[in-house]
């Protein structure tokens, strides 16, 4: 029994077995006492049941958001350049990551103004 499972133990598929059983033994009330061994085994034979197939389903929602993103870009005749401004000056929580070899953004550190119009957009570039 965990009392409030807290973001770590809501995105438990993205902790590896060892480190979702420490957040339920840190997220458990001391009165429930230690964890019994059938009930490790228990946690591990239901994390493995419901984590691996999670992490298949957010590497595939991966492979298709950056699909997605590269047929925008395609659609929009973005060329190679103007695809590495875009991610050099995304802001640090963009909902899907970035490429391998895309520049690091300057704004990693800092908070970023939401682009409101179009207009605006073109502006930036």
């Amino acid at each position: 029994m965990v009392d409030a499972p807290g973001q770590r133990l809501e995105e438990f598929a993205r902790l590896d077995a060892d480190a979702f059983i420490a957040e339920v033994r840190k997220r458990r009330p001391e009165a429930a006492g230690a964890l019994t061994p059938a009930t490790l085994k228990a946690l591990k034979s239901g994390y493995a049941e419901q984590a691996t197939p999670l992490r298949r389903r957010h590497a595939e929602a991966a492979v298709l958001e950056r699909a997605l993103s590269d047929l925008v870009n395609a659609a929009y005749g973005l060329t190679p350049t103007e695809i590495d401004l875009l991610w050099a000056t995304a802001p640090p929580r963009m909902p899907i990551g970035r490429p391998p070899g895309a520049p690091p953004s300057p704004y990693a550190d800092r908070r970023v103004r939401t682009i409101t119009s179009p207009r605006t957009a073109m502006l930036c570039l």
